[in-house]
């Protein structure tokens, strides 16, 4: 899908990131930052172990009689942050690396916005190095923000929210700790209720946005085979 013109504060459907530089030419005196969710919108698990789809589709399994949701949640997100350390990932489009090489040649603020927690801030990161998708330093040391119900960290070029922080929540106290704030903001996501979250968010304090529903990766989604992916976990926990 190709889109020749925009209308800001409003949700785009996408089938590459590419568009980001389209919207960028729409606003050249103005300051501008990405947002760049990670999972499904930049990378993905190659073996759907680590995947977000099958993570949560895991709670319906978790759930029991004698386990409450908040525990099979807990357990779901432990197994997640365990596989995500051994499954490899690979890049939603293989263009990607040079896609933020020419943001960043154009000085543009780019952020990895991710549900990932302080656990994975390490194998993210030599995750990210290894695929060659390297942000800008929106800030220019690590920091670590008290936010509820769970802190988050901002570092190398990617902001760790964990599942149980609102991005929205996070991104509020990058955009307090810059030197300025951008006037536009352009959020890529493959999760549509992520970015109306985050539009109400930017709506609220005046920024311009713009929400690109990524769709590279619906297809392998819908395809999930559960049992299948399933009893790989098994066996792989029987090694």
């Amino acid at each position: 899908m190709t889109h020749t013109s925009h209308q800001a504060n409003t949700i785009i459907e996408v089938d590459s990131i590419s568009t980001v530089l389209q919207l960028i030419k729409a606003h050249p005196n103005q300051s501008i930052m990405v947002l760049f969710d990670l999972d499904n919108t930049l990378i993905r698990s190659s073996t759907y172990l680590s995947s977000p789809e099958f993570s949560f589709a895991r709670l319906k399994d978790l759930k029991t009689d004698i386990t409450s949701p908040d525990e099979a949640y807990l357990m779901m997100l432990g197994d997640f942050v365990y596989l995500s350390h051994y499954d490899e990932m690979v890049l939603v489009e293989e263009s990607s690396p040079q896609i933020l090489n020419e943001l960043k040649n154009q000085q543009i603020s780019c952020l990895g916005l991710t549900g990932r927690n302080l656990d994975l801030a390490m194998r993210t990161r030599d995750v990210l190095d290894s695929l060659e998708l390297r942000f800008n330093q929106v800030l220019q040391e690590r920091r670590i923000f008290r936010t509820s119900p769970y802190p988050i960290m901002y570092q190398d070029g990617v902001l760790f929210c964990s599942m149980l922080t609102p991005k929205p929540v996070g991104v509020k106290q990058i955009l307090a700790a810059c030197d300025r704030a951008p006037e536009v903001i352009i959020m890529v996501d493959d999760d549509q209720k992520e970015l109306a979250v985050m539009s109400q968010f930017a709506h609220s304090q005046n920024f311009i946005f713009y929400g690109l529903r990524l769709n590279a990766c619906d297809k392998l989604v819908v395809e999930l085979d559960y049992t299948k992916i399933a009893n790989r976990l098994k066996k792989f926990r029987s090694c």
